[in-house]
């Protein structure tokens, strides 16, 4: 599967996208969870990229058991391209092709994929594998309670450990050993997610109406997204008169979620503990919200969604209310194994910075650099050799330039008909709701964000919840309906729709913009 694919001379990834790049279709950016969307630098990527590889061949060969082992290990499943991670179309839709009950169009549709003839049919080779993916699926709810507990053994053992005391051999095994672990981590994760899909699948067939299905998906308990952004609201709260708080509380937050912030899993990337100015700044912006309002209507969609599930009949009632408890149940896992993989992930961040820092370089510089290159430049047997960082840096740079939009929805009942004139964008309509407003333009969560209505974005993450709050829907460029921006959006009652093409160069700062999340669309006057 490597054939016809370029490998950059002074760095990691490929050196081309495979959605403007026509010659490698095999490639794509995944519009699906566990592809990330984040952008990882060249030390991130040689240092997780190995194991999100291990990971995803231990996935198809074990747990889905859709290949065999040798097969699997001679397949490369994930590449960082452009920056970004890509997943193996062919890989893909080989493991759709060995399921039974998987529709491998709808995984194309999932994937995003441009340019490529649809499957649409299964093989009769396909089919004959039918048995041995069976057995794997029957496993492997018997296995996940094994593979969470594995997960969170594994975060704490990292956790456990104090690098700043290790000498640098045991600073390098120690970063060599958290690969190892990731994959432990990693797995958990992914196998969560996947449980994830059937049971959202069956929600929306029993209930008929996504206005209800999502509706009972609202006000999650135990959210893990938005525990870090309700701990913001309650420091806020302690916001003093002169517009200072407490730096001690402060510090509980930062001890709490300092690890989580926009491409947290990128261990090259800034998280909310190397930002305490911005944080701050944040909390106390916060105090000024109505939190009131909007925790109401965070209330009062799941309250509607149980008036109108008590209508139906008892039978229809019953399985509902069943199927939504395993959905709430399971969106609330993916978020939890989400945490503790980027728990790893930080664990390995402050081992790099250590490993910078007694490198004699600056973090900023030491992400430009592959694993191999930072630890000679460690040993001192890379000192001599030259590397273009400036130009390592133009290409980082240009792979994580992103443009995000904002929205407030009007004070109107005129919602409908849509404007006309203007541009329409559909995407996948994943918590329902119309808003109507203004777009501004957000290049980060933590920056200075002038007025706006409606959260658009590449992609979002626990970082950007905080605006959920504050805006009245989200748009973003990748996603489905088990991605961050989903399930936060349902939890807290606002529109939303994902999956949207160029949603964030198609749309102009202050466009009047309307969002139907029932549609899945997104239109401009």
């Amino acid at each position: 599967m490597l054939q016809g694919l370029r490998f950059t001379t002074d760095g990691p990834g490929l050196d081309f996208d495979s959605e403007l790049a026509a010659e490698f279709p095999e490639w794509t950016r995944a519009h699906i969870d566990v592809v990330l969307p984040d952008v990882f630098s060249n030390l991130g990527w040689t240092v997780l990229g190995p194991a999100f590889e291990a990971t995803h061949r231990k996935l198809v060969s074990q747990r889905l058991a859709v290949m065999r082992r040798s097969h699997a290990s001679s397949w490369r499943h994930i590449a960082r391209i452009d920056g970004y991670a890509h997943i193996n179309v062919s890989s893909a839709r080989m493991m759709a092709s060995r399921m039974p009950g998987v529709v491998p169009s709808k995984v194309d549709e999932e994937m995003g994929l441009v340019g490529l003839a649809p499957l649409t049919s299964k093989s009769w080779r396909d089919r004959v594998w039918y048995p041995v993916s069976v057995l794997g699926a029957l496993r492997m709810p018997v296995l996940l309670p094994f593979d969470l507990w594995r997960q969170r053994r594994a975060v704490r053992a990292l956790e456990a450990v104090d690098v700043t005391v290790l000498d640098d051999a045991e600073l390098v095994a120690f970063v060599r050993r958290a690969q190892e672990r990731l994959v432990t981590v990693c797995l958990a994760h992914y196998l969560a997610r996947l449980f994830s899909t059937p049971a959202m699948e069956k929600l929306d067939a029993l209930s008929l109406d996504d206005d209800l299905a999502f509706g009972l998906l609202s006000d999650l308990d135990g959210l893990e997204a938005t525990a870090p952004t309700l701990a913001l609201l309650d420091l806020s709260q302690q916001v003093r008169p002169d517009g200072t708080i407490d730096e001690l509380a402060l510090d509980g937050f930062l001890e709490r979620f300092g690890h989580r912030g926009t491409s947290e899993l990128d261990p090259g990337a800034s998280v909310w503990a190397d930002r305490r100015d911005e944080v701050r700044r944040r909390i106390v912006e916060l105090a000024e919200v109505d939190q009131a309002s909007m925790l109401r209507r965070r209330s009062s969609v799941r309250a509607e969604a149980e008036r109108r599930l008590a209508d139906l009949g008892w039978f229809k009632r019953i399985q509902l209310r069943q199927t939504a408890k395993a959905c709430r149940s399971i969106s609330a896992l993916g978020e939890t194994t989400k945490n503790q993989l980027v728990r790893a992930v930080h664990t390995v961040r402050v081992a790099l910075q250590q490993v910078s820092a007694r490198a004699g370089l600056d973090y900023e510089d030491a992400v430009l650099l592959s694993w191999d290159e930072l630890v000679g430049r460690l040993t001192a047997e890379g000192t001599g050799i030259e590397l273009d960082l400036d130009a390592r840096r133009t290409s980082l740079e240009r792979a994580g330039r992103q443009t995000q939009f904002l929205y407030r929805r009007e004070d109107t009942e005129e919602q409908m008909p849509y404007p006309v004139g203007g541009t329409e964008l559909r995407g996948i309509a994943a918590s329902p709701g119309v808003a109507v407003g203004r777009s501004v333009i957000v290049h980060d969560p933590l920056e200075d964000i002038a007025e706006g209505e409606i959260l658009v974005a590449t992609s979002t993450d626990t970082a950007w919840t905080h605006l959920f709050l504050t805006h009245d829907a989200v748009v973003t460029e990748t996603g489905d309906l088990l991605s961050h921006s989903s399930i936060v959006a349902r939890d807290l009652g606002i529109p939303a729709v994902v999956a949207v093409p160029e949603a964030t160069t198609r749309l102009k700062a202050g466009d009047r913009t309307t969002v139907d999340g029932n549609e899945g669309l997104v239109v401009t006057s």
